[in-house]
């Protein structure tokens, strides 16, 4: 129908130019008494008919493209991949003192954490949604050929966020989540001998670990589920509503274990470590590349209920 309808359009112009076209010549007043105006009438209903189809036509064509391109306008959506880095900051209690009793280098609390190349964020209604995988780098302390160093590793890190302000450039998102979290302790003895001290409390085992295991490298480590919680401000420094853009954003959060963990040496559960959070709290900025989420496109000409 479309296609009869569209040839009428062009062959109209053609109709109305031929030399035989009744329409397009002047009548004399004798023609024009003799006219049927009911059998006129019906004619021109019929072109009236035909011309508001070649008109629906055009204006059809005409609101599907104003549709198509503003289906694309998902400004309240996205999809991105980020990075992310910054420092980190850890709660030791009391492990540095009792470290520096055993002679022993003490732990820097402040570390640095980076995200890895799969990390995703999601925006979707206001929800946001992140999956990343990081590392937090603890650095090393070196004392008398002993070195310690630590680092933690972000296996599973998710979180759900809701955008309370969602304005054209700039977005602020608290979120929660969770995180699969491996810690790591690594004591380095570079020595062949160190005196043998008695052991007391658990500072020793470190004393002991560089003891009895010369230019060996003692690891404790312990994986756990942490919850956490932070804030997040979005700046759009390139925006689009139908295509890519870049984001700057700077998020803070902390985190808490959800059930306690025991570290280990070499399989073996040690319990003398309480309240050791290599990573408790951190600050991140963020770089965010993003690209639109596209609605599906309709037909119509289509029948929607075969669709």
């Amino acid at each position: 129908m479309r296609t009869i309808l569209i040839a009428l359009l062009f062959a109209c112009p053609l109709f109305v130019l031929s030399q035989d076209n009744p329409f397009a010549k002047k009548y004399s007043e004798k023609e024009l008494n003799q006219v049927n105006r009911d059998d006129l009438q019906k004619k021109l209903e019929e072109i009236r008919i035909i011309n508001d189809s070649i008109n629906k036509i055009l204006e059809t064509d005409s609101l599907l493209d104003l549709y198509r391109r503003a289906s694309r306008d998902t400004s309240k959506a996205y999809t991105s991949w980020y990075l992310a880095l910054g420092p980190s900051f850890g709660d030791f209690g009391g492990l540095n003192n009792e470290l520096n009793r055993a002679g022993l280098p003490e732990l820097n609390e402040t570390s640095f954490g980076f995200t890895y190349i799969l990390s995703f964020a999601f925006m979707k209604r206001r929800f946001f949604h992140d999956f990343a995988l990081g590392i937090t780098l603890g650095g090393s302390n070196d004392k008398d050929s002993i070195s310690l160093s630590y680092n933690t590793i972000d296996i599973v890190n998710y979180k759900l966020g809701y955008s309370v302000i969602n304005a054209k450039r700039f977005a602020l998102i608290p979120y929660v989540g969770l995180d699969l979290q491996h810690s790591s302790i690594y004591i380095e003895n570079e020595r062949i001998n160190l005196p043998s001290q008695q052991i007391d409390n658990y500072p020793d085992l470190f004393a002991t670990s560089v003891n009895s295991n010369p230019e060996s490298i003692t690891e404790l480590s312990k994986t756990e589920f942490m919850f956490h919680y932070g804030m997040e401000i979005d700046y759009h420094v390139k925006y689009s509503k139908f295509e890519e853009g870049v984001i700057l954003g700077l998020r803070a959060g902390g985190m808490q274990p959800i059930f306690d963990s025991n570290w280990r040496i070499d399989g073996e559960k040690y319990k003398q470590l309480p309240d050791l959070n290599l990573k408790d709290t951190y600050v991140q900025f963020v770089l965010k590349f993003y690209w639109r989420n596209y609605r599906k496109q309709i037909n119509p000409y289509s029948n929607p209920i075969i669709e």
